[in-house]
């Protein structure tokens, strides 16, 4: 019987503390994530015209890339944490149609109801390395 429990202890601490090594072993910086997606950081952008927010690849709760449709992506900085980004529909409010600029807002939404309004802080261009 102790046996028993002695294993069941070990694999699941075995499993919790594998779960560790594997999370810690993932980028956990925007500079890793964006190195492990082969992009550098290029000039400050002032809008982005013409983006395809439904092709966006979310990086953390701050910060998502965009492309252009001429393929061109860039980096949005949000000014605080986003909750919802991930989801599958996100809109933009803009001032000017078809240009994200800073000052703008992403809302997530789920099952039709915003679940956060985000305000871009600023967008800056993303070279391929």
């Amino acid at each position: 019987m102790r046996t028993t429990i002695g294993i069941a202890v070990s694999s699941l601490l075995g499993s919790v503390f594998g779960a560790d090594v594997i999370a810690a072993a993932s980028p956990t910086s925007l500079e890793e994530r964006l190195d492990e997606l082969n992009y550098l950081v290029g000039n400050e952008a002032q809008l982005i015209v013409d983006y395809q927010l439904d092709e966006r690849v979310y990086l953390d709760s701050r910060h998502v890339i965009v492309p252009d449709a001429s393929s061109r992506t860039y980096l949005v900085t949000l000014t605080d944490s986003c909750h919802g980004l991930r989801s599958n529909r996100v809109i933009a409010w803009t001032r000017t149609r078809h240009e994200l600029a800073p000052g703008d807002t992403l809302a997530p939404t789920h099952q039709g109801r915003r679940v956060d309004e985000c305000e871009v802080e600023r967008i800056h261009e993303l070279n391929v390395k």
